[in-house]
């Protein structure tokens, strides 16, 4: 005698990692999600949903990001979602590598110490401007600008602890991606 066992498998929820920048949404390049605490593997669907199937009730923690994209922390209660309609949309931030397109005014630089090795969480700001950045692991950093009426020098100030604060002037190129030279900051 032979007993065919039938397995059932439910779809909990179909994550969409989204770019959070362009009007069209569609992420570039490589994207992951990963779920700590989820038991079952999670399917990478050949439509760009991460698939989450047989999960209980509850409060779950993503990380998504990729290679044009910071991993960030995303929390979703199972709870909220429709079961007959189980999409969620998740917003990625473009890291400092980020193809920027053409018609975005982006400024883009590089902070190191005065050995070219890379300062994080070093702290951009743009004198009577609200637009500002930490730079990342690697020293880079990038600021997006809403409206900038045409090309214009802006004053930049750069804070990192342990090292003396620096100012510096950039023509900032309207509609376009302008970089810096390396901002090399000296120890205190």
């Amino acid at each position: 005698m032979i007993f065919a066992e039938r397995i059932t498998t439910i779809l909990t929820m179909a994550v969409m990692p989204k770019d959070n920048l362009t009007t069209d949404t569609m992420v570039i390049g490589d994207v992951s999600v990963i779920a700590s605490g989820i038991k079952e593997d999670i399917i990478e669907h050949s439509t760009g949903y991460f698939l989450f199937t047989d999960l209980l009730e509850g409060t779950y923690q993503i990380t998504a990001g990729g290679t044009f994209y910071k991993y960030d922390n995303f929390t979703i209660d199972t709870t909220s979602i429709n079961p007959e309609q189980p999409f969620v949309d998740i917003f990625l931030n473009p890291n400092a590598n980020y193809p920027f397109p053409e018609g975005i005014t982006v400024l883009k630089g590089k902070i190191t110490d005065t050995e070219y090795k890379p300062l994080p969480e070093a702290s951009i700001t743009i004198e009577d401007m609200t637009e500002s950045a930490i730079s990342e692991d690697n020293g880079n950093f990038f600021i997006v600008f809403d409206s900038i009426g045409e090309d214009s020098t802006i004053n930049l100030h750069i804070v990192k602890n342990g090292y003396e604060s620096q100012q510096i002037d950039v023509l900032l190129e309207k509609d376009t991606t302008t970089r810096t030279e390396t901002i090399k900051l000296t120890e205190e």
